[in-house]
């Protein structure tokens, strides 16, 4: 009689568990969509850094390309076909190689450099929260990501560097504006699903 009653017990007890584990697998895979939004943007706004953040007007790139293998900075590996379309890493590169010439100040390159890496570096944070499922996280360095840029879309326009006869906006700056929206909202959803799933588990038979 004990046995019989030790074995039903332990049949319940692993339907219980069956149940359990199939209902979890069910909820979490509810975390995917958002997760895969979150992951996949926060990827592509870290790539944004190589992608053209400005680019050569028309009549701009015809004069560029008559001179297309003239080196444009001295010691740096860029031409003149080069500068058409030029990203984040290339103003990095640009103004620590011409920074004191253009301020006569051999830091301010640097400076600008520091801002870049920034932007580099909230996005990477963010790539590294969106792969832990950590929706806070994310929001907040991709804020962080979004204010270091508009920093630099500011500079860059103050001094007239953009939107005007040589260079417009390239497609990386309005990517700026579209992508973080992305994850902030696949975010918000990650972190809805991630606090239902764990009201759902802490309801669930096997905790009670």
């Amino acid at each position: 009689f004990n046995i019989a009653l030790l074995l039903q017990k332990y049949a319940h007890h692993t339907q219980y568990q069956h149940y359990g584990s199939a209902s979890d697998m069910k909820e979490k895979n509810k975390l995917f969509i958002p997760y895969v939004i979150t992951l996949i943007g926060t990827i592509m706004m870290f790539l944004l850094l190589v992608l053209p953040f400005t680019t050569a007007t028309d009549e701009y790139a015809e004069r560029l390309d008559r001179f297309a293998d003239t080196e444009v900075y001295k010691g740096l590996s860029l031409t003149c076909a080069d500068v058409k379309n030029v990203n984040l890493v290339d103003y990095a590169r640009i103004y620590v190689a011409v920074g004191e010439n253009l301020w006569k100040n051999e830091y301010a390159g640097w400076i600008y450099a520091g801002l870049i890496a920034a932007i580099g570096l909230f996005s990477l944070i963010a790539v590294i929260k969106a792969i832990r499922k950590k929706p806070i996280g994310i929001i907040i360095s991709t804020i962080f990501t979004m204010i270091t840029v508009a920093i630099f879309n500011w500079d860059l326009s103050a001094r007239h560097v953009v939107q005007n006869e040589n260079y417009v906006w390239g497609v990386a700056h309005y990517c700026y504006y579209i992508i973080p929206v992305i994850i902030i909202v696949g975010s918000i959803w990650l972190f809805i699903k991630k606090r239902q799933l764990n009201k759902d588990i802490s309801n669930s038979p096997l905790q009670s």
